[in-house]
């Protein structure tokens, strides 16, 4: 069987890397997310992470950039692990998480991954048990009868919104920020940084407090709110590929298709397939595709 997915261009397991820090598709009916992989090769993990979305970063972060300094900013998810004792509960596991279209995966996800693979086992546990599973969850999140741990609270704030990159610049994280209109123009070194992505400031204004702050934390719409999308592409916002789908030309819209060979018939759509998106370390966005195998992303 050969599975096919096409963006504008071509695309197969891996987006490229782009400035919604959307890189990596995973075409699955489970919440294993490695289907694209050789088989039988395990994932080997680097360091861990100075996670940028922390309810400790994101506050240092904020504090650096608006008044007035919080002692520390509401949480919007939760970063936790499960472990099933046994297969019934891991089973209950996936069921329940599937049931709230919540994705799992079976590494941290707040480490450098060396080597991709198509399973990932804590070495820590044996080998013939259920190891753990790690999502993001809401607050308010009602928790199976399962043994889990809450990691770390954190501020998932969009993308391009300047307290992210500032989060980015102070964890010593690369923040991709092709997509911001000024980007070329504005880095670290600016005095500004990162206020400078705004059109109104320029790189050597010692301003940074980047004209106040967008939105009060905890309001009704925190974190969206915190948003400074990019203009819209010019020309056409539709593509049509050689899957036969429209797909976005707006790089924070991924689109594409899968599609079986049919070594008779040819390429074949394959429909109500999960696509999983993932957006930078957290962040996890979950479509279907179609009945021609066509899939979208509506929102970043």
């Amino acid at each position: 069987m050969f599975l096919q997915a096409c963006q504008k261009e071509s695309m197969s397991k891996e987006l490229p890397a782009n400035e919604t820090g959307l890189n990596e598709v995973s075409l699955t009916g489970e919440p294993s997310l490695r289907s694209f992989e050789p088989p039988d090769q395990q994932m080997v993990l680097g360091q861990k992470i100075n996670n940028p979305y922390s309810v400790a970063n994101m506050t240092t972060a904020w504090n650096n950039l608006y008044d007035p300094d919080y002692v520390a900013l509401p949480a919007t998810d939760l970063y936790v692990r499960f472990l099933p004792a046994n297969l019934e509960e891991l089973k209950l596991l996936f069921d329940y998480m599937d049931s709230l279209d919540i994705d799992l995966d079976d590494y941290p996800l707040d480490y450098e991954i060396i080597q991709e693979g198509t399973w990932y086992h804590d070495p820590s546990i044996p080998e013939d048990q259920p190891t753990w599973f790690y999502t993001v969850v809401k607050p308010d999140f009602v928790f199976p009868p399962i043994q889990y741990e809450v990691l770390e609270q954190l501020v998932l704030a969009p993308y391009y919104s300047l307290l992210t990159a500032e989060a980015f610049r102070i964890t010593g994280n690369e923040y991709d920020d092709s997509g911001w209109e000024r980007g070329a123009e504005c880095h670290p070194d600016c005095p500004s940084y990162p206020c400078c992505y705004l059109p109104e400031i320029e790189c050597w204004d010692d301003n940074r407090s980047c004209n106040g702050m967008p939105c009060v934390p905890g309001s009704p719409t925190w974190p969206d709110c915190l948003e400074n999308p990019p203009p819209p592409p010019s020309g056409d916002p539709w593509v049509t590929t050689e899957c036969g789908c429209k797909v976005s030309s707006n790089p924070l819209l991924p689109s594409g298709c899968v599609q079986v060979e049919d070594t008779q018939l040819g390429p074949e759509g394959v429909r109500n397939l999960k696509v999983v998106v993932k957006d930078g370390l957290f962040k996890r966005i979950v479509t279907e595709t179609d009945e021609n195998g066509c899939w979208h992303v509506s929102k970043a």
